[in-house]
């Protein structure tokens, strides 16, 4: 399987494991729940560049954080027009979301690099 579909199941699992993950920050200041967006849409939010700082969700180890796994998180936020919820966090419940995305997603699993990058790696 190509990395670019592993990005994007691990995109969809994080959206089911985190129902705020990949909402844009109006609808969360509203409130989340009213949120238009499907679960689709919501992983594509990951998978998007915002700005100049990247996607939250990306192929590969673009960066050289883990050594060669099959697609990074990255973690902090990116701020300005068009950012979306974080995916998962390593402060609040995201070690509970990363266990559960990992379930979901069966053939892979999340480990935290440090506490602004996660990696995905075949289990």
């Amino acid at each position: 399987m190509s990395k670019k579909k592993y990005a994007r199941r691990v995109a969809i699992a994080l959206c089911k494991a985190n129902p705020l993950a990949g909402i844009p920050h109006e609808h969360f200041e509203e409130e989340a729940s009213k949120c238009p967006l499907t679960l689709t849409q919501r992983a594509e939010n990951l998978l998007k560049e915002v700005g100049s700082y990247g996607a939250y969700v990306v192929e590969g180890d673009p960066g050289g954080w883990d050594g060669g796994s099959l697609c990074t998180i990255y973690m902090e936020p990116k701020g300005g027009t068009g950012d979306v919820m974080m995916p998962l966090d390593y402060w609040g419940d995201g070690t509970e979301v990363a266990a559960q995305a990992s379930g979901i997603l069966g053939d892979v699993y999340i480990e935290f690099v440090n506490p602004a990058v996660a990696a995905v790696w075949e289990a």
